[in-house]
C-alpha cells in the first residue's frame, strides 16, 4: 500500500502525478479559469482527490477525518464522471491515466510509482504486488493475487493470473512470457517521458 504520511509527500504526490500527466507542477491561473468555465472534471482532479483522501483519512483527529469526508465525496462524485475506479492507497507516485474511461483498480493492492493504466483496465484480484513502471495496455485483467516485478508491460487484451519477475513483456489469455530483458516502458517510448520521470525525480531530492 502506498500511505501518504506527511504534508511534504502529499505535495509531492500531487506535483509527480501533474508532470506525468503533462501537465505543469502546479496548477496556473488560465487552467483554473479553464476548468472553472468548463465545469468540467478532469483525470488530474480526480488524482489530486485521490492523494489527499490517501493522506487525511491516515491522520489522527476530528477535523482530519472531517476533511478526509470530504474529499473522499469529491473523489466519488468524479468516479462516477469518469467511469474510474483506483483504490487511494495502492499505486506509488506518478500515476498516468491517459483516459478518463473504464479502470478498475481494487484495494488491498500494491502498485509502485510511473504505473500507466490505459482503457478499459481492470485489476479485481486483492493482495497483488506489482514493481515500478508497470504498463498496462487497453483491456488488461489481473486476477489473482499476483506478483510482478519491476518494469513489466502487459500487452492488450491479455489476462494475467501468476506471478512473473521483472523486465518481461506479457502477452495472452492467460499471459505468458513474450518477450525477456524487455525495456520499461519509458526506456520504450523515450522522448517526453523520460524528461518527466527526470524531473519528478529531481523534484523529489528537493522535496523530501
Amino acid at each position: 500500500m502506498a500511505i501518504i504520511k506527511t504534508k511534504k509527500e502529499l505535495k509531492f504526490y500531487i506535483m509527480a502525478d501533474r508532470i506525468m500527466n503533462g501537465c505543469t507542477p502546479k496548477a496556473t491561473v488560465k487552467e483554473w479559469l479553464i476548468v472553472r468555465l468548463l465545469k468540467k472534471e478532469r483525470i488530474i482532479d480526480y488524482l489530486k482527490y485521490m492523494r489527499k483522501l490517501n493522506y487525511y483519512e491516515h491522520q489522527t483527529g476530528l477535523f482530519n477525518q472531517l476533511i478526509a469526508i470530504y474529499y473522499k465525496r469529491k473523489y466519488n462524485t468524479i468516479e462516477l464522471q469518469l467511469r474510474i475506479h483506483v483504490d487511494e492507497n495502492v499505486c506509488g507516485y506518478g500515476l498516468v491515466l491517459p483516459h478518463a474511461h473504464c479502470y478498475r483498480i481494487g484495494s488491498k493492492n500494491t502498485i509502485g510509482n510511473y504505473a500507466v493504466f490505459q482503457g478499459h483496465a481492470f485489476m479485481t484480484a486483492s493482495n497483488c504486488t506489482i514493481g515500478n513502471f508497470f504498463y498496462a495496455a487497453v483491456g488488461t485483467i489481473m486476477i489473482g493475487p499476483v506478483s510482478l516485478g519491476d518494469n513489466v508491460s502487459v500487452a492488450a487484451n491479455s489476462l494475467v493470473n501468476r506471478s512473473f519477475g521483472s523486465n518481461v513483456l506479457l502477452a495472452g489469455s492467460p499471459a505468458s512470457v513474450k518477450k525477456e530483458s524487455y525495456p520499461s516502458w519509458i526506456e520504450r517510448d523515450g522522448g517526453k517521458w523520460i524528461d518527466r520521470v527526470n524531473q519528478v525525480e529531481q523534484l523529489k531530492q528537493q522535496m523530501l
